[in-house]
């Protein structure tokens, strides 16, 4: 027979009583009677045995308790349903997963909602749980379940069972769930082509689900995989790290050298392993990103390499403690910044020409360029000699005709060929022909 805990008053005292355990349990608070049922608290011991807690649950008009008390929180929804909150106990104390949220009938079985549509006709049913004590809430049709024995399965909304209730723990994720049973850890990602959930292949770990690249990020041993939602491996595991760009995929290899994948067919190199370092072109000194363009960082030299191109435009000659203003590359002159020393200018060979006193805002432009500072401007020539300067610049359409400057493959034939070849001529162009 099933031990029927019950609330008894002594010396004018509520107490809910175990006759079987013999324990006895402060009563709090008793609400009123409502469909046969009172909500009631309790004081319970918590988990470190010292510190008591409030628990609720439900007694009937004989003051039998019908709903244990178990639950965080308990509050009437709506007739004969509840909404109920119960301590995850075994959380990772992150507020996402501390507490099951979720709705009970009167005999303490989680509940929910589940709306179907069946010939065009909207309809609502009512699932019950039976076997769970507590559920969390649905995300996309699935739920976490915590069975009386206190294992966790994963429920769907329309009443069905996809994981049974055995693991320690469990997280749902957008496209994957984490399980966890003593040590072991497994995890399921959705296959999409499949429309079902399979587990992660033997030998490889769940990293991370990239949401920009819609991927799945795969450890094995100390490696790093990439599979796609078909649950194709578009990366083999023999690259240590992977940084996904907007135009390609930046990766090192096991000796620590990078270099760059094509973004469509990770399988083709475009840059090979042989750089110490290699960053997405971003100018924190002119405030802007560079898309399309790589710096490429060797024994403390860099350059530039274009995608567009597939190569370098700016040779491997420059110290990689200074900044490069990819902005100001043109007729064979590119701007740099030194922390100690400010703005200057290189030729691209990588020899230095001269420091610019003011803010350069954009390359040489027939010969000749204009340094700005305050109100003041300075023309240098390509030695640094000042050719021409202004105390009081009253005219700054010459700043404003520059200040949004892009960098642009004209600059790149500009600054490669030093004008001898004359205009861009556009694509196809056979730079080894020419000697570059």
């Amino acid at each position: 027979m099933k031990n029927m805990r019950k609330i008894y008053v002594i010396d004018n005292q509520n107490y809910l009583i175990d006759t079987d355990s013999h324990r006895i349990y402060d009563v709090v608070t008793v609400g009123a009677l409502k469909n046969g049922r009172r909500i009631i608290s309790i004081n319970d011991v918590g988990n470190n045995n010292a510190a008591k807690v409030h628990k609720w649950g439900c007694v009937n008009e004989n003051f039998e308790e019908v709903i244990p008390c178990i639950y965080a929180q308990l509050s009437e929804h709506s007739e004969n349903v509840f909404d109920a909150t119960m301590l995850n106990p075994t959380s990772t104390n992150s507020f996402l997963d501390k507490y099951f949220y979720f709705l009970m009938d009167e005999k303490g079985v989680p509940i929910y909602f589940h709306h179907e549509e069946e010939d065009g006709v909207e309809r609502e049913l009512v699932v019950r749980f039976d076997g769970f004590v507590a559920i969390s809430k649905f995300k996309k049709g699935l739920a976490v379940g915590l069975s009386h024995n206190n294992k966790q399965g994963v429920l769907r909304s329309d009443g069905s069972i996809l994981l049974e209730p055995q693991y320690d723990y469990i997280q749902l994720g957008v496209h994957h769930i984490f399980t966890r049973n003593g040590d072991s850890c497994r995890t399921l990602l959705y296959i999409d082509d499949k429309k079902d959930w399979r587990f992660v292949p033997h030998g490889y770990s769940f990293k991370e689900y990239n949401k920009e690249e819609k991927c799945f990020i795969l450890n094995y041993e100390d490696r790093i995989a990439v599979m796609d939602l078909n649950a194709n491996l578009i990366i083999l595991p023999i690259y240590k790290k992977l940084r996904f760009e907007k135009e390609c995929i930046i990766a090192t290899n096991v000796k620590n050298k990078s270099g760059v994948l094509e973004k469509s067919n990770p399988r083709n190199i475009l840059v090979d392993f042989e750089y110490d370092n290699i960053e997405s072109f971003c100018s924190y000194y002119e405030r802007r990103n560079y898309l399309g363009y790589l710096k490429l960082i060797k024994n403390g030299k860099q350059g530039v390499y274009s995608l567009k191109k597939k190569r370098l435009i700016v040779p491997i000659c420059f110290n990689a403690n200074v900044e490069l203003l990819l902005g100001t590359l043109g007729e064979n002159m590119l701007g740099i910044y030194d922390s100690f020393h400010g703005e200057g200018f290189v030729n691209v060979d990588g020899s230095f020409a001269f420091w610019a006193y003011g803010k350069i805002l954009h390359g040489f432009r027939d010969g000749v360029v204009r340094v700005y500072s305050r109100n003041s401007w300075v023309e240098y020539d390509k030695s640094g000699n000042i050719v021409k300067e202004s105390e009081d610049d009253s005219d700054d359409t010459y700043e404003e005709e520059y200040r949004e400057d892009s960098y642009t493959e004209e600059d790149v034939w500009d600054a490669m060929t030093d004008g001898m070849y004359g205009d861009y001529p556009g694509g196809g162009v056979d730079y080894d022909a020419l000697g570059f």
